[in-house]
């Protein structure tokens, strides 16, 4: 085993007891994990996979929503390459309902493509198409060539399972194309290139086929790249090169890696019964269906090669139970299919039903916002009207009532219209000022323009006519006219306290008789 590297130590996933982390602190530690992740991924999926739920446990105990959405994409990308893809399933759609439609960055490009292939292996290609589709477009505007190279295989695969197999071409012929081909993992390029020998294969170039594959295997030495090697050479008529190249194949397949394995045995059976060697064939195939975890695709291979191969040698009782299981694997499959992709609508409505409720709630909140703007608007100008309109009462009130000084000592009060006690009230308090203000000793009282005296303004002229007197001012009240003065003695009311005038002119003289008093006495 190699010595740790001490530059990819990390910390401990989850704080000490009676310790508390910094938010930023937990963001850079959680953004290390997710790193040290994608390091180690090609060599070391299981441990990456549990770094990364190292990091969500720590990134929902903080809380730290933004970093839990990270590590959910990364996780649902992990998960899928693992083989698990209930769960992958089920992250990818959590992370659906709490994504922003407008994230482009490497965790989301490879979260979609990784959803994609989920979608694809439960043989929902459409939806895998959209998802792959999304991922290519958004790898494209990205500096990241490994996920644009791996969405090409994706959308390969998708292609050529809806028969549209020139399209799987052209997204393989894309791959070989990148300007960054050469720059990319020996491993990486090895699959695009053994995919382009698959195709130059099925479309009967066996010669380009030979080249694809003899260069991906100058890059990489792997058990399905001999594997496919071989069947070339099988097809070419070449059994003893195929069959070396099997025996390298199944030398180079590590021991845990049962899904390579299957393939390589599933194939290499298939040219060991064709050349007469049926009974290391069926050892072969046997050993594939007792190999744990192994995709049903080699499992369902192994099972119709055995029953193909028993029905040849005249043995249909065994054939006939080979398919059998092969039927039951099938219908097992089917319905895991089928619980899938249940399992995918009923998160898609849930998404959609969450999706429609935040859209509802968004358009409610808007349109209770713009209510709100309307009724502060409304508020506004109301206020604005009844400042303005107190303005110009209070304008009309000055107006309407205004004292002017005659000669120095002598205001004239001339008073138009209704007198209500709003009126009143605010004409006391003007006319005293002016009273002050320009130390007069006589008012007159001007009510020629009133239509009407009754009580309550008899009893206001009254108080305005004792209020002056207490700053040594007299008043006069001219301008009484006889249906006035009528409703007054109907009504009983004396003036007795002032002093009354028939019109301005004899008001005046009045005054001036009262000023030559006030002189005479002083």
């Amino acid at each position: 085993m190699k010595p740790a590297d001490p530059s990819n130590q990390l910390p401990s996933a989850l704080p000490q007891a009676g310790q508390s982390a910094s938010p930023d602190a937990v963001d850079q530690q959680i953004a290390a994990m997710l790193a040290r992740s994608t390091q180690i991924e090609q060599q070391q999926l299981p441990e990456a996979i549990a770094l990364v739920r190292d990091a969500l446990s720590l990134a929902h105990s903080t809380p730290a929503p933004a970093a839990e959405l990270d590590c959910m994409l990364r996780l649902t990308d992990l998960l899928q390459q693992h083989g698990n893809h209930t769960q992958a399933l089920d992250y990818g759609l959590q992370v659906l309902a709490q994504l922003a439609p407008d994230r482009c960055d490497v965790l989301t490009c490879r979260f979609l493509h990784a959803l994609g292939r989920t979608y694809a292996v439960i043989s929902e290609y459409e939806h895998g198409l959209v998802y792959v589709r999304q991922a290519y477009d958004m790898a494209r505007s990205l500096p990241d060539p490994t996920t644009e190279a791996y969405v090409y295989l994706t959308l390969s695969l998708i292609y050529s399972r809806i028969n549209q197999g020139e399209a799987g071409r052209t997204a393989i012929a894309s791959g070989l194309a990148m300007p960054e081909f050469e720059q990319l993992q020996p491993r990486l390029r090895a699959f695009l290139l053994h995919d382009a020998a698959s195709n130059a294969a099925s479309d009967g170039d066996l010669d380009s086929a030979f080249v694809y594959i003899e260069r991906a295997q100058a890059l990489w030495q792997e058990g399905w790249l001999f594997c496919t090697h071989a069947s070339f050479l099988h097809e070419r008529g070449d059994i003893a090169g195929a069959r070396r190249l099997f025996e390298q194949a199944l030398a180079s397949v590590p021991s845990h890696d049962y899904q390579t394995r299957a393939y390589v045995q599933c194939e290499a059976a298939r040219l060991l019964i064709d050349i007469g060697e049926a009974a290391a064939g069926e050892a072969l195939l046997r050993d594939v269906l007792d190999m744990p975890n192994v995709e049903y695709t080699f499992r369902e291979s192994a099972l119709e090669q055995l029953s193909q191969y028993r029905a040849g040698q005249g043995d249909y009782q065994a054939a006939y139970q080979h398919q059998l299981k092969r039927q039951q694997l099938l219908n097992d499959h089917v319905q895991w299919q089928t619980d899938m992709r249940s399992r995918a609508l009923d998160g898609q409505f849930r998404n959609e039903l969450a999706r429609r409720d935040a859209e509802l709630a968004r358009r409610e909140q808007q349109a209770l916002h713009e209510h709100t703007q309307l009724l502060e608007q409304h508020l506004l100008e109301r206020t604005q009207a009844l400042e303005q309109q107190q303005q110009l009462l209070q304008m009309i009130t000055e107006l309407s009532t205004p004292v002017l000084p005659l000669v120095p000592g002598v205001l004239v009060l001339p008073i138009i219209g209704t007198v209500d006690s709003q009126r009143m009230l605010r004409m006391v308090g003007s006319v005293l000022e002016d009273v002050s203000r320009h130390r007069a000793h006589a008012l007159i009282l001007d009510i020629t323009g009133v239509p009407l005296v009754d009580t309550q303004v008899a009893a206001a002229f009254l108080e305005l006519a004792r209020a002056v007197k207490l700053l040594g001012c007299r008043c006069v009240l001219v301008g009484i006219r006889p249906e006035i003065a009528q409703a007054l003695v109907g009504l009983g009311i004396t003036l007795g306290e002032l002093t009354t005038r028939a019109g301005l002119p004899d008001g005046l003289a009045a005054v001036g008789v009262m000023i030559q008093a006030a002189r005479a006495r002083v």
